[in-house]
């Protein structure tokens, strides 16, 4: 099976692959303080309160917080016995990036981006709302043109309240 990673500054979403279908996914909060270690107890325990058994052999990493990539590679290395996949640059996606600056495009971004390309297979724009939304524009065959960030909703709403003079706090409700 493969354990896919996708670190955002605010939760990992990890999901598991068994080669025809995601089996179950997990949403954790990002601490970038917590160690390999730590991490490990968690999957272990929502591993075994969902019942899923089956060898991991591969993990593969998307992060938005470099200093995770590390942890997570000790987890899969370490913990799992696993091959693990960093996304970055000079990771061969099928996806040419026709940025000004490539090696700037986040591999949280990419990640979407091949995603977004594989499912839709023509122009299209991933969107990933998160503590950032982004906005991944994918052409046909297969480029990344550009990339758009704004504040999240949960980012906006906190900077409006600290930053207007009338606007108040509002809760979020997903």
């Amino acid at each position: 099976m493969i354990l896919a990673v996708d670190i955002g500054n605010s939760l990992i979403t990890l999901g598991l692959h068994d080669g025809e279908a995601w089996r179950v996914r997990f949403r954790l909060r990002t601490v970038p303080e917590k160690t390999a270690d730590e991490y490990a107890v968690l999957l272990q325990n929502l591993f075994r309160l969902r019942g899923l058994e089956g060898e991991i052999s591969r993990v593969v990493v998307a992060s938005a917080v470099p200093p995770l990539v590390p942890v997570f590679r000790e987890l899969g290395e370490g913990w799992l016995g696993a091959e693990v996949l960093v996304v970055g640059p000079g990771v061969r996606t099928g996806l040419s990036i026709r940025t000004d600056n490539p090696a700037e495009v986040g591999p949280d971004l990419v990640a979407n981006a091949v995603a977004a390309y594989a499912r839709f297979q023509g122009n299209c724009i991933a969107v990933d709302f998160g503590t950032a939304t982004s906005f991944v524009a994918v052409a046909e065959p297969g480029a990344l043109l550009g990339v758009a960030i704004a504040p999240g909703l949960r980012t906006g709403i906190e900077a409006l309240a600290e930053r207007t003079a009338q606007l108040p706090r509002v809760p979020l409700v997903l």
